[in-house]
C-alpha cells in the first residue's frame, strides 16, 4: 500500500499551527466518492482493486494524491476545530511524469475541489462520522462540492466468511445517535444471515426482511435490491418500533460499505452508508441490560463431546436453549435441567441461553 511521505519533500511552508483535530491527523483517508455540481463520481476501481485517492493531514501541512499517475497536491494548513473548518494557506502541485491518465475525468474533478485556481487561501468545512472503528470524513468546499473519505480502504469482505448468523449490536445514525439492541426491554436478538450469493434474511422480534446485496463494481459498495419486509405488530411496542427501524435500514437502493473487524472480541461486521447511518453486527448474541451476569452461570466442559453441565448457583432458570451458529434453536430443556446431552449435535460452535425471570445469560461452547 502506498503511503504519502512527501510532507518534508514538497512542503517547505511554515505556519503557526492552531489546535488540530486529532481524528484528522490520526488516519490516512481513502476517497470513496466526490460530488461536483450535484453529480456523484465514485472513486475508480481497476478490476476488484481500488485506485487509491488519499488525503493526509499533519499539524501544519496536508497532501492529497491519486494513484492514477501519482499527481500530488499539498501545502500549508491551518485548523479551526470549533468551526469544523480548515484552510489551505499556501499550496502547490507536484506533477508526476506520465504520458496518459487512466481516469482523467475523476482526477481533474477531484483536484478541482481543492484548487479554486486563484492561488489564494481557501477554506473548507469538514465533519467526521464514526461507526465503531470505521470513520468517514466529508470535506465541503465553498461551492458545495464534496469529497467523501473513509479511514479504511474501500474493500468488502469475502462473502464466504459471512455465511453465518450475525447478531445486531446497534443501529447508528449521523451526529452520533445510537440505538443499541442492549437497551431494548424486553430483550430481543435481531440477526442477519448472508449467503455467498449475497442474498440475506434479517429477523427481528416478530418481523423479517429478505433481499439481495448487489456489489457496486465501481466502488465495491453493496446496494440493497429486492428488499421485502413484513409489518407485524409484536407483543411489545418496543419490539415493533425496533423492527420498524431495522426495516428502514434494509430498504431498497440503500448503499453500504461493508467491513469486518476480526481483531475485536467478538468479531464485528459493519455496514456504513454514505449518509452516516450504519448497522453494527457481531458474531455472538448481544447481552441486554437485563441479562444475568455471566459469572453466575457456568457451562462445562468446553469443548464438550457428550454432556454439557450447567451450574446456576443462586439462580432458578426457567428455560435452557441451545442455538447453532446460524441462530437456529437445536435443543431446549426445562430450567430444572443441570445437564444437556449434546452428543447428537454436529461439531461446531453453539450458544446456550439460560433465562430466568425475564433475564438471560448467553454463553458460547464448542462441540467436538
Amino acid at each position: 500500500m502506498k503511503k504519502i511521505v512527501l510532507f518534508a519533500a514538497i512542503l517547505t511552508f511554515t505556519t503557526n499551527a492552531l489546535a488540530q483535530d486529532p481524528e484528522l491527523l490520526a488516519n490516512i483517508w481513502y476517497a470513496f466518492h466526490i460530488e461536483v455540481d450535484g453529480i456523484t463520481y465514485n472513486a475508480p476501481f481497476s478490476g476488484d482493486t481500488p485506485v487509491e485517492a488519499t488525503f493526509e493531514f499533519s499539524t501544519d501541512s496536508f497532501a492529497t494524491t491519486t494513484e492514477d499517475c501519482s499527481d500530488i497536491f499539498g501545502g500549508a494548513i491551518e485548523y479551526d476545530v470549533p468551526q469544523q473548518q480548515f484552510s489551505f494557506t499556501s499550496y502547490t502541485y507536484l506533477l508526476a511524469e506520465c504520458t496518459e491518465l487512466i481516469y482523467p475525468e475523476f482526477n481533474s474533478l477531484y483536484f478541482n475541489i481543492f484548487d479554486d485556481g486563484t492561488g489564494q487561501a481557501v477554506t473548507f468545512d469538514y465533519v467526521v462520522f464514526s461507526s465503531g472503528d470505521i470513520k468517514k470524513l466529508v470535506i465541503t468546499n465553498s461551492e458545495g462540492d464534496i469529497a467523501v473519505y473513509s479511514n479504511m480502504l474501500n474493500t468488502a469482505p469475502d462473502p464466504s466468511i459471512l455465511a453465518q448468523a450475525w447478531y445486531l449490536s446497534s443501529l447508528e445514525e449521523d451526529l452520533g445517535y445510537s440505538m443499541p439492541v442492549a437497551d431494548i426491554n424486553p430483550p430481543m436478538s435481531p440477526t442477519i444471515s448472508i449467503a455467498q450469493d449475497l442474498s440475506f434474511i434479517s429477523t427481528g422480534a416478530c418481523n423479517m426482511a429478505t433481499g439481495l446485496f448487489v456489489k457496486n463494481v465501481y466502488n465495491s459498495s453493496w446496494i440493497i435490491k429486492n428488499s421485502e419486509t413484513t409489518n407485524n405488530t409484536c407483543e411489545f411496542s418496543s419490539h415493533t418500533n425496533y423492527d420498524s427501524s431495522i426495516a428502514s435500514y434494509l430498504s431498497n437502493d440503500l448503499e453500504y460499505y461493508v467491513g469486518i473487524d476480526n481483531d475485536s472480541e467478538p468479531v464485528r461486521l459493519f455496514f456504513t452508508a454514505l449518509n452516516g447511518f450504519s448497522m453494527i453486527y457481531q458474531e455472538t448474541p448481544v447481552l441486554s441490560q437485563n441479562d444475568i451476569l455471566i459469572e453466575t452461570i457456568q457451562v462445562y466442559p468446553n469443548p464438550v463431546s457428550e454432556t454439557l453441565f450447567i451450574s446456576s448457583e443462586g439462580i432458578s432458570p426457567d428455560r435452557i436453549s441451545v442455538f447453532n451458529i446460524n441462530g437456529v434453536r437445536v435443543l431446549e430443556a426445562s430450567g430444572e435441567t443441570t445437564q444437556l446431552k449434546v452428543d447428537q449435535l454436529s461439531s461446531g460452535i453453539y450458544f446456550v441461553e439460560i433465562t430466568s425471570e425475564g433475564n438471560r445469560s448467553i454463553q458460547k461452547f464448542i462441540k467436538n
